[in-house]
């Protein structure tokens, strides 16, 4: 997708599995699982304030990405 200000914006692909829950099935360009994860953590374990995710659950398989929050 172009971005109106120049360059690309690159996603990831995620399915809304119901009201609170997500799967996460691809990661953006550039963006690595380890790393991922480590912000969905910081997500659950703010330093400050309620946390804006309750769960993480991993189910990768080889080179495949699958997060459910």
């Amino acid at each position: 997708m172009e971005n109106p200000k120049g360059g690309f914006i690159i996603k990831g692909t995620f399915n809304i599995l119901s009201e609170d829950t997500i799967e996460i099935t691809e990661l953006p360009i550039g963006k690595w699982t380890r790393d991922y994860k480590n912000f969905l953590e910081e997500l659950m374990n703010p330093k400050e304030g309620e946390p804006e995710i309750e769960d993480i659950r991993e189910y990768h398989a080889g080179n495949r990405v699958h997060f459910v929050v």
